[in-house]
């Protein structure tokens, strides 16, 4: 089914002209590259299927755009420029309609007039008074521009033809009118109530009224909410990735990450008995040796170790083993102490904060240096920990998550047994490194949550320098990726200095800003230098075969085909 939808929208892809309709499945990456297609075939000459197309994309972008914080405004730019192309497009007219709903409901209604009583002293009315007044000044100024919104949403409903809409659209063109009148009342009647408060005696009349115009804005705000209700599944449909997913389940946000397969199916299995024990005893069987819930992760820089506990301590929340799923994170820094007492105070502190959660503990392994001596409190820590785990106050109530790189977690538990016994190895988790695959996954993850996009040249590109970077076990994976493209961001933005800005240099990253920055002509000159030393033939004229050799696979990966392996090892004899 996945193959299929893909193969169906395999033609956006290409560049070729798509079914309006089918445009409404695309991602807002999808709609820019499609787009920028659009506009790189435009000829002079009108073009109706193109033109079509083109108004197509640019209401789906309208759509997404308006389901983001702050994209009101270039929802509208995109719809604009949709029906300049094609001003009777049913589509486009749609989302107009839906983005102008959207806009009104956005807009609060002032309830916060302050209430003026005749038993309060002249002071508290003349400052009630000048609230009133401000208030009012600041409800008038911004009215006209959301009248015009409702009068627009108006003529739309009525180029559709939609008759609810219609109706809607009327009675909040009359209810921004009464608003507007009210203002002006508001602010004549506090004008005149302000004078009176001037001499000995006021007018309880004038204040009647006053009274009366404040609580009949009070109710408009009822009024447009029961025109304008917050439930839009239309609109929710598209909120942005990071909404939808916070509302996501333990389990669910962690199925939506990416890789990770093995720790996906563990933690599923995890998931699975914890519900089992649980169901056991809500019917009355009862394990009187609970298995423990407290795990090691293991793993390189930057492959998901904090990402995995966070989410770990949910799932064990929402099922009803912790009290509260807080994680609360710490490491060497944060428990072990300077003096006699001083650690000892720190971890409890620690496990205080973690009642009810988690204490999740990176780098577990510095907490007991190989080389320390008798003034290193680390032991201490260890202890403490592994006391306050099994009995006291909070044995129970905390589960602790250990951290680090594999082979120093392992010798670290190994020469610590309180500590071993305690993490059985059921719960230890070995965080694989991602693969390039994943990390260029990563990458557009990341772009896509700062609201750029990576063209197909761009995420290439990127592959070059992560597989570059992929050296050893110091490559940061997720966390040198997330550099990357913020990096590439840097740069975009830099690179615009001087320049007439189009929209696509506000969202589009190309191969250009997430490239190396080219290095020093001293440095680029290698192959100079090795020229001209004399002799060697043998060795230049094959590493003249290298050089052609890279030169090949560096233009079949810019063309999208696979690499071969180089080896670039070598042995000098002589």
């Amino acid at each position: 089914m996945q193959q299929q939808h893909e193969r169906d929208r395999q033609p956006a892809r290409e560049g070729a002209l798509v079914d309006p309709a089918q445009i409404q499945a695309y991602t807002e990456a999808e709609c820019l590259a499609l787009l920028q297609k659009i506009e790189e075939a435009r000829t002079d000459s009108p073009d109706e299927q193109r033109d079509r197309a083109e108004a197509a994309v640019l209401t789906r972008l309208s759509v997404l755009r308006m389901a983001k914080k702050g994209g009101y405004a270039l929802a509208q730019e995109w719809l604009e420029r949709a029906l300049s192309l094609k001003p009777n497009d049913l589509y486009a007219l749609g989302v107009q309609l839906r983005l102008a709903f959207s806009q009104l409901r956005s807009h609060p209604f002032e309830t916060g007039f302050p209430t003026v009583r005749e038993t309060d002293n002249v002071v508290a009315k003349r400052r009630a008074v000048e609230v009133l007044r401000e208030k009012a000044l600041l409800a008038q100024a911004e009215i006209e521009q959301w009248q015009a919104i409702a009068k627009e949403a108006l003529h739309t409903a009525h180029k559709l033809g939609d008759e609810q809409a219609r109706a809607t659209a009327e009675r909040l063109v009359d209810l921004y009118g009464r608003r507007q009148r009210l203002l002006a009342e508001l602010l004549e009647r506090v004008q005149s109530y302000g004078a009176s408060l001037s001499g000995v005696f006021f007018s309880a009349e004038m204040l009647n009224q006053l009274q009366e115009t404040i609580r009949a804005l009070n109710l408009q705000a009822q009024e447009k909410a029961q025109l304008l209700p917050e439930d839009e599944p239309d609109v929710a449909s598209e909120a942005p990735a990071a909404e939808r997913h916070s509302k996501l389940s333990a389990l669910e946000q962690l199925e939506s990450l990416i890789g990770l397969r093995d720790i996906k199916q563990r933690v599923r299995q995890l998931a699975q008995f914890l519900q089992y024990r649980k169901l056991r005893e809500e019917k009355g069987w009862h394990m009187h040796d609970q298995l423990p819930l407290h795990l090691v992760l293991m793993g390189n820089p930057g492959t998901g170790k904090t990402t995995l506990a966070r989410l770990i301590a949910r799932l064990y929340h929402e099922l009803g083993l912790l009290a509260n799923g807080q994680l609360i994170e710490v490491d060497r820094s944060h428990l072990v102490g300077g003096y006699v007492g001083q650690t000892e105070q720190r971890v409890m502190e620690a496990i205080k904060q973690a009642d009810g959660g988690v204490l999740f503990i990176d780098e577990a392994y510095s907490l007991k240096r190989p080389d320390s001596s008798g003034s290193d409190y680390g032991q201490n820590a260890i202890d403490t920990l592994v006391a306050a785990m099994t009995s006291g106050e909070y044995a129970g109530r905390f589960v602790v998550m250990l951290a680090g790189y594999p082979e120093e977690m392992r010798q670290f538990l190994y020469a610590n047994p309180g500590l071993y016994s305690r993490f059985p190895q059921a719960g230890h988790f070995v965080l694989p490194d991602y693969d390039a695959d994943e990390l260029v996954q990563i990458a557009d993850a990341v772009a896509a949550r700062n609201d750029f996009t990576l063209t197909d040249a761009a995420k290439t590109a990127l592959r070059e320098r992560i597989e570059k970077a992929q050296v050893d076990d110091t490559f940061g994976n997720a966390r040198t990726v997330t550099n990357l493209v913020l990096d590439a961001i840097f740069a975009k933005g830099r690179a615009t200095a001087g320049k007439a800005l189009q929209w696509d240099d506000f969202t589009i990253l190309r191969p250009e800003d997430v490239s190396e920055a080219p290095q020093p002509t001293a440095e680029s000159s290698a192959e100079a230098q090795l020229q001209s030393l004399i002799g060697l033939e043998a060795v230049k004229a094959e590493l003249k075969k290298i050089a052609a050799y890279v030169a090949v696979q560096q233009e079949r990966a810019a063309r999208g085909l696979p690499k071969s392996a180089i080896e670039l090892h070598a042995v000098f004899t002589g």
